[in-house]
């Protein structure tokens, strides 16, 4: 189990835009198990016994990142169990992901250390993503341009802990 689970926030229009694919997907009785968070990009999960010094470590990486901007211009899955939103350039992500990766590797659970770090914003989660349930996400779907400007650091309860801002 972990304590603490660190996503990038988008600027709110487009986390309108996200949220209006979301809502048609509910809409149309689509199956989701995702947890009800605002749209995001996970970095990871993490276990901490002490809040305020992770939350000090973060703070301190998140010094160091500018916001910057993405495009999300397709809709893709993972083995037809997860409907996401691509976003591009990934170099962000990644380069982003070492620092956190570095700084909190004290942290990071163990069995996620050598998983493949793979940034999306995730619209929906079930057991088989069905044609439909593309083709309903398709009808509220336009490419569009996102400004990745928070790192939020949620509990697994949704209880947000810290909201920071990137410059």
């Amino acid at each position: 189990m972990y304590d603490y689970v660190i996503q990038y926030g988008l600027d709110p229009e487009a986390t309108q835009l996200i949220q209006e694919i979301k809502r048609e997907l509910k809409q149309k009785r689509i199956p989701d198990k995702e947890k009800n968070l605002l749209p995001h990009i996970t970095i990871d999960l993490y276990k901490s016994s002490n809040k305020n010094e992770f939350i000090h470590q973060v703070e301190q990486i998140t010094q160091h990142i500018n916001s910057f901007t993405i495009e999300l211009n397709e809709l893709a899955d993972f083995d037809q169990e997860t409907l996401y939103l691509n976003p591009t350039p990934k170099e962000p992500f990644l380069i982003n992901k070492k620092q956190f990766d570095q700084a909190l590797n004290k942290y990071q659970l163990p069995h996620r250390k050598t998983r493949i770090y793979k940034p999306h914003i995730t619209l929906c989660t079930n057991d088989k993503i069905e044609k439909n349930t593309y083709d309903i996400a398709k009808t509220k779907f336009r490419p569009f341009t996102a400004k990745v400007k928070y790192v939020w650091i949620y509990t697994p309860e949704i209880v947000l802990v810290k909201q920071i801002e990137l410059k």
